[in-house]
């Protein structure tokens, strides 16, 4: 009789905890801040906010003053070892060449992790499911996806521990500006893909807050 009473104050213990857990979330969140503003629209403007709930992880971005009509690459930086990543300063170069490109973020702040786009746990990184701004130069991005299949991914892509796939040490670059802006052919990309593209136009560095359901 004992032995069954234990198991049973085991189970629910266990329930308990796991009910827990799954009450509890964690939120992140931070604004857009600009980059590159000498060829963007001024009053550009933005929030990310992602959201870890049990064993779904959801994200929602909204971007404004965009360049309009064309799709946007937006993606989570970060390190595979777990350092903290920032937001590259807007001018890292020279006076005469002030723009920062893609390649410039990666000593602040790692590399190209999670895409954001129709299914980001794929990581799948070239793709046209990223979000098109609209006539005014606004989007809003959702998607839900399952959080232990993208730590799992993450893990095995980028050969990771699962302790170190922390959202709280990433950063979210918006990218992207119209195909005609002139850009000095110093500006840099990933092989294959034009520098208008790729070229970064805001940065989030999300701030984790724990919240209680």
């Amino acid at each position: 009789m004992r032995r069954y009473s234990s198991a049973i104050v085991m189970a629910s213990l266990f329930l308990s905890l796991s009910n827990t857990a799954l009450s509890q979330s964690l939120d992140y969140r931070a604004p857009l801040q600009p980059m590159n503003p000498q060829l963007t629209e001024p009053g550009l403007t933005g929030e990310v906010q992602i959201r870890v709930l049990g064993d779904e992880l959801s994200i929602r971005v909204e971007a404004d003053g965009l360049a309009p009509e064309m799709m946007h690459l937006q993606h989570l930086h970060g390190s595979r070892d777990g350092m903290d990543a920032e937001c590259a300063p807007m001018a890292l170069k020279t006076p005469q060449d002030e723009i920062t490109d893609l390649l410039d973020t990666r000593q602040y702040s790692g590399i190209t992790l999670i895409p954001l786009h129709d299914d980001p746990a794929s990581l799948e990184i070239k793709t046209d499911t990223y979000p098109v701004s609209n006539r005014a130069g606004a989007y809003v991005y959702e998607a839900t996806v399952n959080w232990e299949r993208l730590q799992r991914a993450m893990a095995e892509k980028y050969d990771m521990d699962l302790e170190t796939v922390d959202l709280g040490r990433m950063v979210v670059y918006v990218h992207g500006v119209a195909t005609d802006t002139k850009l000095p052919e110093s500006v840099r990309s990933l092989p294959g893909v034009p520098a208008h593209a790729t070229l970064p136009v805001a940065c989030a560095e999300l701030d984790i807050q724990p919240l209680h359901k």
